[in-house]
């Protein structure tokens, strides 16, 4: 007959005391943390897949403060031009008045109306968001609209596009998407030339220059139609980064459903096996005890 010494039954009951007890804790955590990898050794395969759908809800979060930061300059930007564009209106309306006025008093008080519209214009035209200027492209640190000054009446008699003149530029709002949240330098020199129209209306009104009068309105109509189309493009743009927030935002939930599947344990399933790894503690524990209480007698 076999023997079986008793170090060897000591041993042995340890050794499963001890991987029982371990399972146990283990089950015992997954319970308080409701989740199944409290350890990246618990499944190294579902922690691989955890942290790649964590990075990539990473990059969406990122995504979102982009959106977020470029909705804020669309928003900004777009009451920004309605402003200069209803200021286009109100001048528009101005010149026949001033035309059809004999009185010079009444075309200095009209030139005087202009000009304070205009000054609104400029401030409006160097809207900036947290330190930011709107409407300068990619130049976005220094005011992009520059004044000359009469010395004696300080009345604005030239105004200056400072910005760059190329493309607009673009905010990454999702993985290989990009979106413009400020117009190009081409529309921000319509500003310029909108401006520099009213400084000439202006001029003209207070001598009742009736010729230039006429023709700076003309152009004035145009210039209302290049405000109207860069509010067009930025809306645009806010349109597309609305939808792909909800793009992002849809696949954000799914990765985060995915973990959770990875992770997250099945509360009632787990507590089915806490009490049956108890059981089989409890059922070693008493069968060592027996075991240990016996005499190697009892195996020769």
């Amino acid at each position: 007959m076999l023997r079986i010494t008793s170090n060897s039954l000591a041993t042995r009951l340890t050794t499963d005391l001890t991987r029982l007890s371990s399972n146990q804790s283990r089950l015992t955590q997954q319970m308080a943390s409701g989740k199944r990898l409290v350890d990246a050794s618990d499944d190294v395969p579902a922690t691989g897949r955890v942290m790649s759908y964590e990075s990539e809800k990473r990059m969406l979060q990122q995504f979102e403060r982009n959106a977020q930061r470029g909705l804020t300059d669309i928003a900004v930007s777009s009451t920004a031009l309605t402003a200069i564009n209803k200021i286009a209106g109100q001048v528009f309306n101005l010149a026949p008045a001033a035309s059809a006025s004999g009185d010079p008093s009444q075309h200095a008080a009209i030139a005087t109306q202009i000009n304070g519209l205009m000054e609104q214009a400029v401030s409006l035209a160097n809207t900036q968001v947290n330190g930011n200027y709107l409407f300068g492209g990619e130049e976005s640190g220094t005011a992009p609209f520059t004044t000359t000054r009469d010395p004696g009446t300080g009345q604005i008699t030239a105004v200056t596009y400072g910005g760059t003149v190329g493309a607009a530029p673009l905010i990454d709002v999702s993985d290989g998407a990009q979106v413009a949240t400020t117009n190009s330098g081409a529309q921000n020199q319509q500003l310029e030339s909108f401006l520099n129209n009213l400084v000439a209306l202006r001029d003209a009104v207070a001598i009742n220059d009736k010729p230039t009068i006429a023709t700076t309105q003309n152009t004035l109509g145009d210039d209302e139609d290049n405000i109207v189309n860069m509010a067009s493009t930025l809306a645009t743009s806010q349109f597309r980064i609305e939808v792909t927030r909800t793009q992002n935002t849809t696949r954000f939930n799914q990765l985060a459903n995915l973990s959770g599947g990875e992770t997250d344990i099945d509360l009632a399933e787990t507590i089915v096996k806490y009490q049956t790894s108890d059981r089989s503690y409890q059922a070693a524990l008493a069968a060592g005890a027996k075991m240990m209480q016996r005499s190697l007698l009892d195996y020769i």
